[in-house]
């Protein structure tokens, strides 16, 4: 008999798997207490397919676990070709990665613009494909707060004792 642990008071909710032990020594070994968990038995074979990936453990509800079946089933050979070769033709396109630039001298302020009422991450760095301008220069390693020897203005304060 193997064992499915989830977290307690959580029915009907999926993602609520926390370990699974293939036996009651494997259980006890885990070092949880054990009533702070709802421990569901189940079968070896059940173990066996979550173990190696084939079923995907959804949630539970009482003593009944819910899974989703992993494999893929083809009909015939030609079923199986058909989805490797559509696999095989999608577009690879690859990422310049010499031209990648980090710009951070924009001039939009944060909620300004069309989207103004939406909140977004900060627009200080904006990731560009291609510029003129190589990735090492001065242009695209500045930081607004920042001065142009790259010191903190924090950290740019001469003290005199």
């Amino acid at each position: 008999m193997s064992y499915f642990i989830f977290l307690k008071n959580l029915d009907n909710i999926g993602g609520t798997i926390y370990k699974i032990a293939e036996n009651q020594s494997d259980l006890n070994n885990l070092n949880i207490n054990q009533p702070d968990y709802k421990i569901i038995e189940d079968s070896q074979s059940n173990f066996d397919l979550v173990k190696y990936g084939q079923k995907f453990v959804e949630k539970y509800n009482n003593n009944l676990i819910t899974y989703i079946n992993q494999t893929f089933l083809y009909k015939n050979g030609d079923e199986l070709q058909n989805y490797i070769n559509n696999f095989l033709s999608l577009p690879t396109t690859p990422i310049d990665y010499q031209n990648i630039q980090f710009l951070s001298d924009m001039n939009t302020p944060v909620g300004t613009g069309p989207a103004s009422g939406i909140k977004s991450p900060s627009p200080e760095i904006k990731v560009t494909i291609p510029t003129s301008r190589p990735g090492t220069s001065v242009m695209a390693l500045r930081v607004p707060g920042w001065p142009s020897n790259l010191m903190p203005k924090s950290r740019a304060r001469i003290f005199n004792p």
